[in-house]
């Protein structure tokens, strides 16, 4: 344009401007037009581009040199005809502050100050803003409104904001690639639907409709209306985080089911669920039919099913689901918290849906086409805080039920789900996300008071290297532990050894159900696994050849069940007598092939079943164990009293006083797997927090100190550059997170920012839960005192087997003596 030209036929001397590269475009800089700088109040907003267009004419610079000089050290000499960098110790004014703050400051003075209407309408004129001689005349009375009506014209914060979005960020058919690879397996591409997933690569308008659930939104309806708080064509959105704050009154939220709103559930007559969605493909449009897929349904066969029926079908978290069908009955736009109501959304959009109701259990995927693959969750579930609730009547559990549903669907990050004990369980994913469910579900969803139980953390059990002392000998124990079978016939000899970190890494990366369907079609064990575990151990820095000594034998199953995070291995000369049992002689029958495979599939199920039993339940505190190798060293008949056994005979089927060889062969192996792991030192493992915290400098010391006292440990503690500022990394155990905050903020005295708790994962206490006194310098420490002194570990282990009513070893009286009765009867 004739600004853009405004410099040309002139030469600039800019050899001290910097030129910005790719990698400087990747960070938040002004210059680069990704930061904006703005006020709210006021309503004014600006990137320094917007400066740089219109001092192009003024100053004759190219738009290139002005956009990257007017942020920085650097100053422009109108009569040299240059711009050079801000010199140290000078008294000169840099660019941003010259040409763009003084101007804003000039106007706050003629505004706010001075209240000069003749001055300002000469700025304006300037500037060319028109202002309406009401608000001038409002100059001397309201100041404040006058300047948001003139800045609000000169730099709309509105205009800027937008502009630097449409501007900085890639567009949907650039960004669309980078957000299918995660969202997207990249097995998708084979499938029957790769034309589908080539649509929504190039973001096709025109294409197969694919549009990705991330959430669902509560929001709240008016008493009057049922159709939510409308102005125009405009729905005012309520979130259910302030739905409590507009009454505390439970019956104006409850409902019933013969109310007839399927958004709602019980809580129909007064929510209603807005699905939060992006169109990949395709153009959405209101009215229309979809299929609503879950995320880990798998796509039918091109010869599959086509079409579906209308009928009922199965929740989207029941087993064997695929998918529902669904009629959008509204879409909308989202702006700021209102809705627009809009007919069709095209590919490349952010809506929002209704008419889905509660088909979507948080995430899910919209297609017109059956053969379109599910997209994956966006954020993977890790809930480490649960708790029990139930109704505090009985006429209440309906409702409840019910209403946690509708928590379930609502809340991406929690996970409802009913124990084997019957209790339903709230996992969380921290303290604050725990105490928002349960006020939702109160306040909101349920409406009535629940019962809730104590804060559950969940944690797991591993061995350390050491064998542990036997108390009635004071020697090691054996590492390698013999059990029989109750009928005498058969023995088993386990050995338990800790995983090293790299195969127990190496093992979490492999799903639990691709292992379970390699070991179910193969009795010999996962032979890829053991491949990759081979490998893994070259990562070893010790012990690299013990190791691949012990998967010599191969792997027969992984544990436990849900999660890959501890081994069961044969030795050599188990795995060869096992192919032994296997295979019948030449002369043999089939009939006695037959049973020789029966044979050796069913002790292989009762050695696996055994494993798999104590992998689910530790003997510290029927907690999961974790990092533990079960080497099978021994089996085989007894020599003396072999009893019901027979040599090549089918022994699983064999039934005595004692109940099948089965059943015995299970209890026995469930028995050696768990005195094998007695035979070592335990310990506990919990989940950990990583905790971001920013201090002043006096609140240091106090933060710190309330991190150790809850078994923190502080990983890293910087002071941010040009402040006082101290920025600190910690971890903490999330059993010692209850109450953090609120001892942090009465310690530091406001000082300390509110802690930022991620979960980090899981760390081991080094505590051993039966520590007794061995050494002279201990006994002379403790003396016989030792059963009263701290040990957090131990105090964890009885709480948790307190509530799972497990044995609990207590010492009721400290000290005791004889009663005396003082009173002299008659």
């Amino acid at each position: 344009g004739a600004a853009g030209d405004a410099g040309a036929g002139l030469t600039f001397d800019v050899s001290e401007v910097e030129i910005l590269d790719e990698e400087a475009e990747q960070f938040f800089r002004p210059e680069v037009g990704n930061v904006a700088f703005a006020s709210a109040y006021d309503k004014w907003g600006f990137r320094v581009q917007e400066f740089a267009i219109q001092y192009q004419s003024v100053t004759g610079l190219p738009y290139k040199v002005l956009r990257q000089t007017l942020w920085g050290d650097y100053v422009w000499r109108p009569k040299a005809r240059k711009v050079t960098r801000l010199r140290e110790n000078s008294d000169e004014v840099p660019m941003f502050a010259k040409l763009i703050l003084e101007p804003l400051f000039r106007v706050y003075d003629i505004t706010m100050r001075r209240r000069s209407r003749p001055a300002l309408e000469k700025v304006a004129g300037k500037l060319g803003i028109t202002l309406a001689p009401r608000d001038l005349a409002r100059l001397g009375d309201d100041p404040r409104a006058v300047l948001q009506v003139f800045m609000g014209s000169w730099l709309p914060v509105a205009k800027t904001v937008l502009s630097m979005v449409a501007l900085t960020l890639p567009s949907p058919r650039e960004s669309h690639r980078h957000r299918l690879a995660a969202l997207w397996p990249t097995q998708a591409e084979a499938a029957p639907g790769a034309n589908i997933v080539r649509s929504a690569l190039t973001c096709d308008p025109d294409g197969p409709l694919v549009v990705y659930v991330a959430k669902v939104m509560v929001l709240e309806r008016e008493q009057g209306g049922g159709e939510g708080r409308r102005a125009g064509g405009r729905t005012v959105v309520m979130p259910r985080s302030r739905t409590a704050e507009r009454g505390n009154d439970p019956s104006r939220l409850r409902g019933t089911a013969a109310d007839g709103d399927a958004d709602g559930g019980t809580a129909g007559d007064r929510l209603r669920f807005v699905a939060f969605a992006r169109v990949f493909s395709g153009t959405l449009r209101c009215g229309q039919t979809v299929y609503v897929v879950s995320p880990a349904a798998q796509a039918p066969p091109s010869t599959g099913v086509s079409s579906a029926d209308g009928g009922a079908q199965p929740h989207p978290t029941a087993p064997g689901f695929r998918y529902q069908r669904a009629t959008v009955t509204g879409l909308h736009v989202l702006m700021g918290r209102v809705l627009e109501e809009v007919d069709r959304v095209c590919a490349g959009n952010v809506c929002g849906i209704e008419g889905l109701g509660t088909t979507i259990c948080k995430s899910a995927t919209l297609a017109d086409d059956l053969a379109c693959p599910p997209l994956l969750p966006m954020c993977p579930i890790s809930p480490v805080v649960r708790v029990a609730v139930e109704g505090t009547t009985a006429a209440a559990a309906q409702e409840l039920s019910q209403a946690l549903h509708l928590l379930n669907v609502a809340d991406p990050s929690v996970d409802i789900r009913t124990e084997d004990s019957g209790e339903t369980v709230i996992a969380a994913a921290g303290e604050l996300h725990l105490e928002r469910c349960l006020r939702d579900l109160r306040e909101i969803f349920a409406a009535q008071d629940i019962s809730v139980s104590k804060p559950i953390v969940p944690f797991k059990e591993t061995i350390m290297k050491e064998l542990a002392l036997d108390r009635t000998t004071g020697r090691r124990r054996d590492a390698v532990v013999f059990r029989q079978t109750a009928d005498k016939s058969l023995q088993v000899g386990i050995e338990a050894i800790p995983l090293p970190g790299a195969l127990v890494t190496e093992l979490r990366k492999v799903t639990y159900a691709e292992l379970y369907g390699q070991f179910g079609a193969n009795l010999g064990g996962n032979v890829s696994l053991t491949a990759r575990l081979l490998e893994a151990c070259g990562r070893l820095e010790s012990g690299a050849g013990r190791w691949r000594q012990h998967l010599s034998g191969g792997i027969l199953h992984a544990g436990p069940r849900g999660t890959c995070e501890n081994l069961l291995c044969l030795s050599p000369e188990v795995a060869k007598y096992l192919d032994q049992r296997g295979t019948p002689s030449a002369a043999a029958p089939n009939s006695a092939a037959n049973g020789a495979a029966d044979t050796l599939a069913s002790m292989r199920s009762s050695i696996i079943s055994g494993f798999l039993h104590l992998c689910g339940g530790g003997p510290l505190c029927g907690e999961p164990l974790v990092g533990v190798a079960f080497i099978v060293r021994s089996l085989g008949e007894v020599a003396e009293g072999a009893g019901t056994a027979t040599a090549g005979g089918d022994n699983s089927t064999v039934s005595s006083k004692y109940g099948s060889q089965a059943g015995q062969l299970m209890s026995a192996t469930l028995a050696a797997c768990r005195d094998a792991v007695l035979a070592h030192s335990m310990r506990l493992v919990e989940p950990v927090y990583s905790c971001f915290l920013e201090l002043e400098s006096e609140a240091l010391g106090p933060a710190i100190s309330v991190i150790r006292r809850r078994r923190g440990r502080v990983v890293q503690d910087t002071m941010r550059e040009g402040s006082t500022v101290f920025e600190v990394d910690s971890v903490i155990p999330v059993v010692e997170s209850f109450g953090f905050c609120d001892e942090l903020r009465g310690m530091c005295s406001g000082g300390a920012s509110i802690p930022s708790l991620v979960l980090a994962g899981w760390q081991m206490i080094e505590e051993d839960p039966f520590y007794v006194p061995q050494s002279t310098e201990e006994l002379e420490e403790w003396g016989d005192n030792y059963k009263f002194m701290t040990n957090r570990a131990r105090e964890i282990m009885n709480g948790v087997r307190s509530r799972k009513g497990l044995f609990v070893e207590k010492q009721l009286v400290e000290s005791a003596e004889k009663q005396r009765t003082l009173s002299k009867k008659k």
